[in-house]
């Protein structure tokens, strides 16, 4: 089971840097292998560690450029995940009820 923990986004020096490196890396997957690399993110739950929140915020950002939204909640500095998330033609759908209980 997940963690429903939430981080709390503070800018540090060298973040940017970091967030924009990792934005250009997601840039370069297929909608396949992003849904992949946030659904693996969400199974781990957030941790607290600061390199995982980056991760995710620019997960994020990635998901609003490509899908015009985010399973990675980012509301007034505090990061989140939300459910797991399936492909569907060229966005995403969170995977239904009864398949989340099976696994």
């Amino acid at each position: 089971m997940p963690s429903k923990l939430k981080h709390i986004l503070i800018e540090r020096p060298g973040d940017r840097t970091i967030i924009t490196e990792h934005i250009a890396r997601y840039r370069q997957k297929t909608n396949a292998e992003l849904i992949e690399t946030y659904n693996k993110q969400q199974a781990l739950g957030l941790i607290g560690s600061w390199p995982q929140a980056l991760l995710c915020f620019s997960l994020s950002i990635v998901f609003k450029e490509r899908f015009e939204k985010s399973p990675v909640l980012v509301e007034k500095f505090v990061l989140s995940l939300t459910e797991p998330i399936v492909e569907k033609g060229d966005s995403w759908e969170y995977v239904e009820t009864s398949e989340t209980e099976q696994t």
